[in-house]
């Protein structure tokens, strides 16, 4: 169904994320907001158990959850697939990635605290969905069925915000040369249905390899080693065009006060990637295998870019552009469409 609403055009795609979207914020402003007032928030329930005196128990627990939360609390970056869809790229683009992510600091901000000060660490654990029940009966007094419903809305959401942005971000990728030229096609409502195919043969695949209580933070944290990489390189995009492109347009400007940040944040996806993906043992959700998966999923990409430059454009292979870069654009090659 998700497959279908994104083939036949964008809008109704996006409709169906107003929908569940809408939904699932009832559950996420239940334990954000309302246990302050019903009196069921409880600041005992606050402890920490990391163990700050050991390397394994404490900072490199921490870096491995913070490496698994990546997954959603970077999410926002989908905003930017969708720069060229927008009425006006240039503006828009920046206000739904400013936005989106005052949003997702105000989740995660808010809700941890709210969650585990009315329900419990826990709960918590013991149901990283389950818990938003057994909040709904103990802040509402009921309506447990509903929040079921709002949670499997919160899933299909996902689905939904993963299909949009993977296609487009396939689309970009291909129509780029860096992979197949299948990927890159439009179909009649101009959307890339190829991809989006894709991309729902694989989650069914998923779903159907992956069973179990943990398999949801199994797939995250297999399929998060490319993700994380991917910031990474942004990031060191962002400083390296910086450097050797200055004089280049940037439609979206920013200062060169978050240059510093940019690096900060490089050094920080640094550490989540390489410290988070060997330590997925400690979370008690996964172990090397995870991180092997994910390495070979990345590897296909390489494949496939083998493929496209190497049968489908008939070029020489190259692993990295001339060392001197075009000072303007109308003097970089124009790429083959």
């Amino acid at each position: 169904m998700i497959w279908v609403f994104n083939v036949i055009g964008v809008r109704p795609a996006v409709w169906v994320s107003y929908i569940t979207g809408a939904l699932l914020l009832v559950p996420l402003a239940v334990l954000m907001f309302l246990p302050y007032f019903t009196g069921d928030w409880d600041s005992a329930n606050l402890v920490s158990k990391l163990d700050m005196g050991s390397f394994d128990g404490g900072l490199r627990l921490v870096i491995a959850w913070l490496y698994i939360m990546c997954w959603s609390a970077y999410g926002f970056e989908c905003c930017a697939t969708f720069a060229a869809e927008y009425k006006d790229p240039e503006r828009d683009a920046a206000k739904a990635l400013r936005a989106a992510a005052l949003f997702g600091i105000l989740v995660y901000g808010l809700l941890p605290i709210g969650a585990v000060g009315t329900v419990g660490q826990e709960a918590v654990e013991a149901s990283p969905y389950g818990f938003y029940v057994q909040g709904f009966e103990e802040v509402l007094g009921g309506g447990s069925s509903i929040a079921v419903i709002m949670l499997c809305a919160g899933i299909v959401l996902s689905m939904n915000t993963a299909t949009l942005d993977g296609s487009r971000a396939l689309y970009g990728i291909s129509r780029a040369d860096m992979t197949l030229k299948w990927f890159g096609r439009l179909n009649k409502k101009q959307v890339p249905g190829n991809a989006m195919t894709l991309d729902a043969l694989l989650n069914v695949a998923v779903l159907v390899l992956f069973a179990g209580p943990s398999a949801v933070i199994q797939i995250l944290t297999f399929s998060n080693f490319g993700y994380v990489f991917a910031h990474v390189v942004a990031i060191s995009g962002f400083l390296l065009l910086r450097r050797d492109r200055p004089d280049w347009p940037r439609p979206i400007r920013v200062s060169s006060f978050w240059v510093p940040i940019a690096w900060f944040l490089l050094a920080c996806d640094l550490v989540f990637l390489i410290v988070g993906s060997l330590s997925f043992k400690l979370t008690g959700y996964g172990d090397y295998k995870e991180l092997i998966i994910g390495i070979c999923i990345l590897a296909i990409s390489l494949v496939l870019y083998v493929i496209r430059v190497v049968y489908e454009d008939r070029k020489k292979l190259q692993w990295r552009l001339p060392d001197e870069a075009p000072s303007r654009p109308a003097e970089a090659p124009t790429a083959t469409r």
